[in-house]
């Protein structure tokens, strides 16, 4: 099974070719592309509103987990966490790939990295202390006594491990 984990560099991943990449973009920006593209249109409040189609959401039935070796044993599969695949994964992974590396509409990627109505700043911790070489020596500790932690668990597979904090 090819390795997911997020990267800063989406070549990491597949995409090589896929047009403009607007990332973390503003959501004046986004109303305004919206709004361009015809891809929704303004509501009475001010809000915009985006026609989905006849599917929109995700249907709770819909829960598939890759079934692969390192995570078999630790998932309650029945009619909530339904297997999937391997291939089946890589082969839908590649269809996504496809299309963002095709481009299809010449609009290039939206890509947001963060957590919706979150603010940014809350998510960089080192910025919360007001000394920033004391929190570096506490994250460096802590990724160090996960590391030690960790060692327990060296038998399943590298992406796993790589996960974690690297010292």
């Amino acid at each position: 099974m090819i390795n997911y984990a997020m990267h800063n560099d989406l070549k990491d991943i597949g995409i090589v070719t896929p047009g403009t990449i607007r990332r973390n973009w503003p959501v004046t920006r986004l109303v305004e592309d919206t709004l361009r593209l015809d891809g929704g249109r303004m509501g009475p409040q001010g809000a915009v509103m985006i026609d989905t189609g006849k599917y929109t959401g995700r249907s709770p039935n819909d829960r598939y987990i890759v079934d692969e070796p390192s995570s078999r044993n630790h998932i309650g599969w029945g009619a909530v966490n339904k297997k999937v695949s391997e291939e089946v994964f890589d082969g839908l992974f590649q269809k996504v790939l496809d299309y963002y590396n095709s481009d299809p509409d010449g609009q290039g990627i939206y890509l947001f990295e963060g957590l919706p109505g979150v603010d940014p700043a809350i998510l960089k911790p080192r910025d919360t202390w007001l000394d920033p070489q004391a929190y570096d020596a506490a994250a460096r500790l802590l990724a160090e006594k996960f590391v030690e932690n960790f060692q327990k668990y060296l038998e399943v597979e590298a992406n796993l491990v790589n996960a974690g904090p690297q010292v």
